[in-house]
């Protein structure tokens, strides 16, 4: 998680330094994650080694239920990625390891 998560971390620093337009970057990262989860979750029913994600299906009634929570989260990457256009990587880096991380 860590490798991973400080990887992300120097990519959007890379690209949000010449390409400055957060909103859509955090938009397109969005998009890109739930294209992969619905592959991922299509094909685990024929491949085991991505059986762990379940196959895709939608309720309205549970989507209406999360979508505070949906909000909340969606603002969090678009203010993270808006504040990384305007601060140093290390004063980023050194505030994101000051907050206690918070999971659903």
């Amino acid at each position: 998680y860590f490798v991973v998560s400080l990887s992300l971390t120097f990519v959007n620093k890379f690209l949000l330094s010449s390409f400055k337009f957060p909103l859509f970057t955090t938009w397109f990262q969005l998009v890109v994650a739930l294209i992969g989860v619905l592959v991922c979750g299509t094909l685990g029913q024929w491949i085991s080694f991505l059986s762990f994600m379940p196959p895709p299906e939608f309720h309205l009634s549970k989507a209406l239920k999360i979508l505070p929570l949906t909000i909340v989260y969606v603002s969090m990457i678009s203010f993270t990625n808006m504040a990384m256009t305007e601060v140093s990587l290390s004063f980023y880096q050194i505030i994101r390891a000051t907050v206690i991380p918070i999971n659903a």
